[in-house]
């Protein structure tokens, strides 16, 4: 869909996937309760393509169902399937919502069932001793031993579920698996039937297999390939002698771009804008295109080529340019200017593209955010020379480096102050390694130094406290200036390992496990007690007496504490450090003023002992996106349905056209100061079939509108348009129409526009009156006309007779 300029950039995303505004938490939060609440927004959101849409406004990342790490909150992804999932361990009693609705709940197990249901009775219950040697049996005589278990599935029709038999029997004989469920992940997986690739219908009958490792490797992809690869399979097969024109390799045209290897064909607009739009990623860094598209962020020091990407990622948390600018810059950490509600300047920002002005080269930070010890532009800049800054009330002034920090981050196993006095003489929740133990906590750090690891007799591992974030490194992997010296990514180096004369960072994990990540070998060298006894990839501990999996991990221990050796104050897998110390800018006026939002709730009965009460125990099941209400006298339920659904149950999607507008009055002050706003779906011109109604003021800043139009059950054939009626009164002063076909055949359109009135007295009447009985003939732009007819009169042309009138003679009818 296209929007008008204006909107892009304007805190009111329009784009149905966002791509208009910053990807801000704030501004995503309104999706957290879409699995729970039905709004227009969460129905009609589109996820990116690296995305799982759940139907209801939840995006899942395709990685993480394939490595069956998240499912939708509703259990789309694993509808038809939700048996195979091992992160539902339930039993057949407890499936609810679209599991209980799509599931083949087979029978109980006898002597007598197939092979299918024999299987299914495995995966859908935990059953017991007895009920397993009889499944074995009937696997044996019934099942083939490749088994075609379930041919539908949500996330790629037409892939068909294939378990093998031999490996459910060695699991069920196994006397240690007694107690364990049945493992659920399928074997394999084969595609054969019809798809459209390149445009053109195929038919394979030849099986085309993946086996479930190939399925979870898929998330090395940007997006999820299975319908890409199928296609390359099949056309490399059948279609070799294609004509040039159909070849599959990457070619452009005045239009469009065709992505490498693949039939997906990308518009010119979304290259080089830092989403991956084709499979092998073509369409990104692609030299062949020059940048002529607005809202792009050129990466600062990429080159050869170089590097864009949209505004809309500046700032998201992922590192999208390769030197990480799109997030922290040579002058300012991108998620501290946010076009949001509350600040204006941000978005004034962004608004410079439409008007032929790069503001986004003289963004700066904020002066509160120098010297505050967390590092807001590249190579930490904005935390040097900061021993004249004045700090606020409240706050702690380091006494070397000048930094201002709270003082609730004493002793807190990081440092905040750059050469770390805030945790000098600090008790630590664990107790240390031997080593670091012999040094004295008051005036002396822990540090392993070249001379230390050449010999450990004549030299120590401590050196004095005041070498520590003095911008010269004396430890190796640059422990002592973790807060003072960068990584190649112009972040701090932090809880990383530096190495290769400052060409490298590894993560802390990687250290000491006998493999080589960096070139100078530092990585293990510092490790200089290890003697390769241990195998590759685990630790050994210093007293040689051990080799451990893993290190920093409280349960895997050594007996001289040396596993703690390098660790961070965090056990969390995913932790960042000082990542909880970022600080936002205090909005006064959000705080002030903000309202609190009231939820009614609806309280049902839970005292009724009939089987329809119990049965419907998942209410938002039941009535799909809506709510139900129970009339106690009759054991009835009555459901509710969102402006977005229909049916008794809910169960249909209501077809609509989402419009978005705002007017611009220009310089016309001859326009009254309250216009009364008229928006109707209309078809063939004269039906009007849904309407809403506004009143729009004159400011400074017009305000946006936002409405849905439905189409009526079931649609009338026809063509439809979105009609919009500016009204003094009810006299008639200009309108605008926009046509919904040819895509009035989706379930959801969105159009968005800016209205102006054009420079000429209003209202427009036509030379030649086309309108019957008394009919006032109202003429645009593009030479249409509108009829507004005479009380009693309707049609286009005003010339059917109204039988029954409810509105006043004065009213607009």
């Amino acid at each position: 869909m296209c929007i008008p300029m204006e909107f892009a950039f304007d805190a009111m995303p329009d784009c149905m996937d966002r791509s208009d505004e910053q990807a801000l938490d704030e501004l995503y939060k309104r999706y957290y309760q879409c699995a729970r609440e039905s709004t227009f927004e969460c129905d009609d959101r589109l996820c990116h393509k690296d995305q799982f849409s759940c139907g209801n406004g939840e995006c899942v990342p395709w990685s993480a169902i394939l490595n069956d790490q998240k499912h939708c909150d509703n259990f789309r992804d694993i509808a038809y399937i939700c048996e195979i999932s091992n992160l539902l361990l339930l039993t057949r009693g407890d499936w609810s919502g679209i599991c209980k609705q799509t599931m083949k709940l087979v029978p109980p197990l006898t002597n007598s069932s197939d092979c299918r249901q024999t299987l299914g009775h495995l995966l859908q219950t935990h059953p017991s001793h007895q009920f397993r040697d009889l499944a074995m049996i009937n696997l044996r005589i019934r099942c083939d031993n490749l088994i075609v278990y379930l041919e539908q599935n949500a996330f790629f029709p037409g892939l068909k579920i294939v378990y093998n038999r031999s490996r459910i029997e060695t699991f069920i004989i196994n006397p240690s698996n007694l107690q364990k469920p049945i493992p659920k992940t399928p074997d394999l997986y084969y595609f054969t039937g019809r798809i459209v690739c390149n445009g053109i219908s195929l038919n394979t009958t030849e099986k085309i297999w993946f086996t479930h490792q190939e399925l979870q490797k898929f998330t090395s992809y940007p997006f999820f390939p299975l319908f890409h690869l199928i296609c390359q399979k099949i056309m490399n097969q059948s279609l070799s002698n294609m004509k040039t024109e159909n070849n599959l390799d990457s070619s452009t045209t005045p239009s469009f771009h065709r992505c490498k290897n693949t039939s997906d064909r990308v518009s010119l607009r979304r290259i080089n804008d830092g989403y991956i739009d084709c499979l092998y990623g073509d369409d990104v860094r692609n030299p062949d295109y020059p940048m002529t598209q607005l809202f792009r962020y050129q990466c600062q020091t990429v080159t050869s080529p170089s590097q864009y990407v949209s505004c809309a990622k500046l700032g998201d948390g992922v590192n999208d340019c390769a030197d990480g600018s799109d997030e922290i810059s040579n002058e300012i950490r991108w998620s501290t200017l946010k076009c949001d509600v509350n600040d204006n300047y941000a978005c004034w920002i962004f608004h410079g593209d439409q008007f032929g002005e790069n503001r986004l080269k003289d963004a700066r930070l904020h002066f509160h955010r120098y010297c505050d010890s967390i590092w807001d532009i590249m190579d930490g800049r904005d935390e040097k020379n900061c021993s004249d800054w004045i700090c606020d009330p409240g706050l702690y002034k380091c006494n070397i480096t000048g930094q201002c920090i709270e003082r609730k981050y004493f002793c807190d196993g990081e440092f905040d102050c750059g050469d770390g006095e805030d945790e000098v003489n600090c008790s630590l929740p664990w107790i240390p390694w031997n080593l670091e133990a012999k040094c004295d906590k008051s005036t002396e750090f822990f540090c392993i130094t070249d001379d230390y690891v050449k010999n450990q007799s004549l030299n120590r591992s401590c050196i004095h406290r005041s070498r520590v974030g003095d911008g010269h490194i004396d430890c190796i992997g640059a422990r002592d200036e973790r807060n003072v010296a960068s990584c190649p990514d112009h972040r701090i180096v932090g809880d990383r390992f530096l190495c290769d004369k400052g060409k490298k960072c590894i993560d802390y994990m990687a250290i000491c496990n006998g493999i080589k990540d960096c070139v100078d070998e530092t990585d293990e060298s510092i490790c200089y007690w290890n003697n390769g006894s241990c195998p590759v990839g685990q630790f050994s501990c210093a007293d040689q007496k051990d080799c451990k999996s893993t290190r920093c991990r409280g349960q895997i221990a050594c007996i001289d504490k040396s596993h703690r050796f390098w660790c961070p104050n965090s056990n969390s897998e995913n932790y960042v450090y000082r990542s909880s110390k970022y600080r936002s800018v205090i909005d006064n006026k959000k705080r002030c003023y903000n309202q609190l939002k009231s939820n009614t709730k609806l309280a049902i009965p839970s005292s009724f002992s009939n089987q329809q009460v119990k049965a419907l125990a998942h209410r938002n099941f039941y009535c799909n996106r809506g709510f139900y209400l129970h009339v106690v006298a009759r054991s009835e339920f009555f459901c509710f349905c969102p402006p977005t659904f229909y049916g008794d149950r809910c169960q249909y999607n209501n077809r609509r056209v989402g419009f978005r507008f705002r007017f611009d009055r220009g310089q016309r002050s001859d326009l009254p100061f309250i216009l009364n706003v008229l928006v109707t779906l209309v078809l063939n011109g004269s039906t009007v079939v849904d309407h809403q109604f506004f009143l729009d003021a004159a400011k400074e800043h017009s305000s946006k509108f936002i409405t849905y139009l439905i189409y009526p059950h079931p649609k009338p054939s026809g063509t439809y348009s979105v009609r919009i009626e500016t009204y003094h009164s009810t006299e008639l002063i200009h309108f605008w129409e926009y046509p919904v076909s040819p895509l009035d055949f989706l379930p959801v359109l969105r159009i968005t526009k800016v209205l102006r009135f054009p420079a000429r007295s209003l209202p427009w009447l036509c030379s030649q009156n086309y309108c019957e009985n008394n009919g006032i003939c109202h003429q645009r732009e593009d030479n249409r006309f509108l009829c507004i007819c005479a009380y009693g009169w309707k049609g286009k042309l005003c010339e059917m007779r109204t039988e029954y009138i409810h509105c006043a003679s004065h009213s607009l009818a």
